[in-house]
Formats: C-alpha cells, structure tokens, sequence
C-alpha cells in the first residue's frame, strides 16, 4: 500500500510555497502519494477552521490509520483539530513552525480566532502512533 501524506500550509499559505514542492517530489520519487490540500486564507479576513474542514471533506476517505499529517505554521493547529475529529489513530503527525506556546506570536489573535488554542490533548495523543514536532 502507498503511503499517505497530507501537508498542511499555513496562513496566507498555498500548495506552491516554501519546501511543500520540494518534499512533495521527494516523497513522491520514494512512491508516496502526497496530497497538499488549498485552503482559504485570505490575507486581510481571517478564514474560518469550519472552511478548512469544508475543504477536507473531499479527503476524508483518504486520512487513514497509515496517514503521516504535516503541518506547517497554522497548518499544524489545524492537523491537531483534524486529529481530535479523527475515530483512528494515524501513522504520525509532524509539527513544523506551529504556533502553539506563550504569546507573542506573530500573529496570535487572528490565528486564536481561527480555533482558539485550547486542545483535547488526551484525545490528541492517542490519535497519532508517533508525533515529530520541528
């Protein structure tokens, strides 16, 4: 079975940007199937989580126990709200530039708006067999 990998992007973010290119051809070149879903985030008006999970939708038959998630900046507060919802583990979760931590973050309101940043982390923990946080 191929392996599964989502990528995230973060706010103002798209597919084409910073090392999602260059990781999708890596891991594609090793026969992974790499999914980088387009996300509203636009620049002045902060986009809603429930719009990114209307974007998800199309995915969902794809997130299974052998799922990797990466997400990048506000892409990884969103992989840790796709792990909540989740009724299985994945395979992992890899965390990379997430904004989660003591203020100031750049950008703390508009991304606190967008989900808040209290987390079931008990749920969280038993929904991915490995986490990686960079």
């Amino acid at each position: 079975m191929k392996q599964n990998i989502f990528i995230f992007h973060g706010t103002e973010g798209h597919p084409g940007e910073n090392w999602f290119p260059w990781m999708k051809e890596k891991l594609e070149s090793e026969e992974c199937e790499v999914i980088i879903p387009q996300f509203p985030s636009p620049p002045i008006v902060p986009s809603k989580i429930s719009e990114w999970f209307d974007v998800l939708k199309d995915y969902e038959k794809d997130i299974t126990e052998n799922t990797i998630l990466i997400g990048h900046s506000l892409g990884g507060v969103f992989a840790l709200r796709v792990l909540e919802k989740l009724n299985h583990p994945v395979k992992a979760a890899i965390f990379v530039g997430a904004p989660i931590g003591i203020k100031p973050i750049l950008n703390y309101d508009r991304d606190s708006s967008f989900c808040g940043f209290d987390f079931d982390w008990e749920n969280i923990k038993n929904k991915a067999k490995n986490f990686i946080v960079y």
